[in-house]
This record gives C-alpha cells, structure tokens and sequence, in this order.
C-alpha cells in the first residue's frame, strides 16, 4: 500500500485513538460543537458509511492495468497516479492524501478513469452523483435525486416554477430556493451540499509526521511530483502543437 500520505493519515488516528480518555474527552466535545454549530452537522447525516466517496476503493479493471503498464493512451500523470492508487486497492482518501489532492480533485480523475473503463463505477448510486457533482458535471438538483431527496417529478416542476418566475418578474431564482419555497427540501439540505462541494476544494496536508517521516523530506517529494507533471505536460503541449503545424502546412499545400 502507500507509503506516505496513508501512513501518516493512520499514524494520525492511532495516535488519537492512542491518547488518555480525558484527552479524548476533550477532543470529542470540541469536534461535537464544531459540527453542531456548522453545516457540517447536516451533512454528515446525509450520506451513510456505505455511500460515502472517501471511503470508496475503486476496482481497477483489465483495461486499467494494461493502461497502467504500458500507458498507450498517453493519458495525463495525475490520471495514472489515480490508477496506482486503484491498484493497490487505497481508497478515495487514501489516494488524495498519497498525491496532497483535494476530493474534488481526486473526483476528476476517478470519474475520467470510469469514462474510459479503467476502473469499475461504484455500485453506489450516491458515491457515483457525489463524485460527478464536486467535479461539476452535474448540478445541485440531478445530485439531489441521487441522494432520493427529491424525484425527478419534482425536479421538472421546480425547473418549470423557476422559468416561470424568471419570465413573470425578469429576475433568475436559484434552483435550491425555488426547491425550498416549493416545499420538497429545506434550507439545511442545500447548505449542507454546498458546504460539501467547498470542503472538497481543501486539501489534507498534516503538519505532524506520525509516521516518523521527515515532514520537510515529504513536501520535497511533492513539489518534485508537481514539477514533474507540469513538465510532462509542457512536453505533451509541445507535441500536439507541432502535429498542429503539420497538419496546417498540408492544408495550405492543398
């Protein structure tokens, strides 16, 4: 498994799970009253152990291993550090924490390596809209039929009301509140969403190496990996402009 950012995320839990209980007890009021006072809180209890994206581990495919040795696609790096990660069986945390990605970034490429069959999609219906929604590719009313809050019916009639507002009175609603005045979800619900697509956008980057690794040592490895990939795709820039150039030289000689 990995090395690095798996290790230090687990040496960070046992040493929490290692600490005296009044230490402990200390530690959970603090994380009680910051959930409860924060949206947090609701979205916690949107979306059950099972159908949580940081703790999918995606199932690298055939097609993926092939990919992954001999990388024929020329895909981008990121997505191959994705398959790593797939292939050592590590879930979306685990994968995000290795590469210092954020969710949403890590969404991008599982859902890019499901487009192209290199890993199996989640059985989960709610694993699979929370990774399209953080990557944007679809919108706050599809992911809430993914999470059952409301139907596709609804959906269409709040889409209706919203148009008919925008044609009556010349302003633009926004769908969470044309949902919320309709009366199918509540103000907490579309919150608690948004508040789950900002978090996505941060990063996990401990400031403590509970794995008695150098911290100063891991950051240099993961400025080397970045540098790494802006020149990988510098050098694929380089290429597609060159064949650009070719292909413009043959249409003016015809």
């Amino acid at each position: 498994m990995s090395a690095q950012g798996l290790t230090s995320f687990e040496g960070l839990i046992n040493h929490i799970l290692g600490l005296p209980l009044w230490i402990k007890q200390v530690v959970y009021t603090e994380l009680k009253s910051d959930l409860e006072t924060s949206s947090a809180r609701f979205t916690l209890e949107m979306i059950n152990k099972d159908d949580t994206l940081p703790l999918f581990v995606p199932p690298i495919t055939f097609l993926g291993r092939k990919e992954l040795e001999t990388k024929t696609r020329g895909l981008a790096p990121e997505t191959y550090r994705f398959l790593e990660g797939a292939e050592k069986t590590m879930r979306i945390l685990d994968i995000c924490i290795e590469n210092s990605w954020t969710l949403e970034t890590c969404a991008i490429q599982m859902l890019m390596c499901m487009d192209q069959e290199l890993i199996s999609p989640p059985r989960s219906p709610v694993i699979s809209g929370t990774a399209q929604y953080l990557a944007g590719r679809i919108r706050l009313g599809e992911y809430l039929i993914k999470l059952n809050k409301i139907s596709i019916d609804q959906l269409d009639q709040a889409l209706r009301t919203q148009k008919y507002i925008e044609h009556s009175i010349g302003e633009r609603t926004g769908l969470g509140e044309v949902l919320i005045n309709l009366g199918y979800i509540t103000k907490n619900d579309t919150e608690s969403i948004l508040f789950l697509k900002e978090e996505s956008r941060k990063k996990y980057v401990p400031d403590i190496c509970y794995d008695g690794e150098d911290k100063a040592a891991s950051e240099e490895v993961i400025l080397k990996r970045e540098i790494q990939d802006i020149k990988s795709k510098n050098d694929r820039l380089i290429v597609e402009n060159t064949q650009l150039r070719e292909q413009i030289r043959k249409l003016l000689k015809m």
